[in-house]
């Protein structure tokens, strides 16, 4: 195992390391958001959530901001599309299933990403991340309570917030590869500051969709204006728009060039157990046997990619 560490180059391994640490971040999302939900609407949630972080973002990294190049906005146009529709698919989607099945799902891209990088970018992956990634699907598929059926029967058997997670597992494959083309690009390696404007971008234009969104989507009967100030509430939306959304995408953005696209899907993927964890803490979410089997799996995927 020490063997394994060693071989790879202490950039990648601190990389790595980093995007490990969001994603713990990340899992513990999916249980604030669901009980968020019960009294919000999907579109208007996100849209307090980005805007909070955009703010934030000025108030601490305004110098860094400055100026846009024409270049950064059209390089960060797909990003923010598929991020904002990766995040309204996963919002949307929690309202319909479990904190627990969104997390998996949401996991899937660890095998959109591999293929969408053969189809798109003409790469070629390794035997060993082909291996990883597959382990990692199975992984997901028991972690979801489907074992004991077949693939053909599990999709049909999705529920509509299981279909929108699905949508958004696509979305964010993309997102994770649009983001190792942009980042690794000659044109902007040399670019003063191009962390944070790839960032900030991102964050912008995911508020600024989901504010627009927000006027069209139906109130939900429980909703209430006077949820939106209360304590609990705006200590929930603080920590989402701080941790998960400002520090993560600026971390993602950063280091995620320093590993390959496949094994950061494989990292991420690690965000299904994290959130079947907390799930189990604060929701009374409970995993099968076979589910804990399929958390294995995605944690041995994990260790496979290191071959990669």
């Amino acid at each position: 195992m020490r063997r394994l560490f060693k071989e790879k180059n202490s950039e990648q391994l601190r990389a790595e390391f980093f995007l490990l640490v969001i994603t713990l971040g990340w899992g513990t999302t999916f249980v604030i958001i669901k009980i968020i939900l019960s009294s919000v609407p999907p579109l208007l949630f996100l849209s307090l959530r980005f805007t909070l972080a955009a703010l934030l973002f000025l108030l601490f990294f305004w110098k860094k901001l400055f100026p846009f190049s024409i270049q950064l906005l059209k390089a960060a146009f797909l990003l923010s599309l598929w991020n904002f529709i990766g995040f309204a698919a996963q919002t949307a989607g929690l309202s319909y299933t479990t904190a627990s099945n969104s997390g998996f799902i949401t996991g899937s891209y660890v095998i959109f990403t591999p293929l969408l990088q053969a189809l798109f970018y003409k790469k070629t992956l390794s035997t060993w991340s082909w291996a990883a990634s597959g382990i990692a699907f199975t992984g997901i598929y028991l972690l979801s309570g489907a074992s004991g059926t077949s693939f053909s029967t599990f999709f049909a058997s999705l529920n509509i917030g299981d279909l929108l997670t699905l949508v958004c597992a696509f979305f964010f494959a993309l997102l994770i590869l649009e983001l190792d083309r942009t980042t690794s690009s000659p044109q902007f390696i040399t670019e003063q500051n191009v962390t944070y404007k790839l960032a900030f971008v991102q964050i912008a234009a995911c508020a600024f969709l989901s504010g627009i969104g927000s006027f069209f989507e139906p109130q939900q009967s429980t909703f209430s204006e006077a949820s939106l100030f209360s304590i609990n509430f705006a200590g929930a939306l603080f920590y989402l728009a701080t941790v998960a959304t400002l520090i993560s995408t600026l971390v993602q953005t950063r280091y995620q060039k320093d590993t390959t696209p496949a094994r950061a899907s494989i990292i991420f993927m690690l965000e299904a157990v994290f959130s079947a964890g907390f799930a189990y803490l604060f929701l009374d979410e409970v995993l099968s046997p076979l589910g804990y089997l399929g958390a294995v799996m995605l944690i041995i995927s994990f260790f496979i990619s290191e071959k990669s």
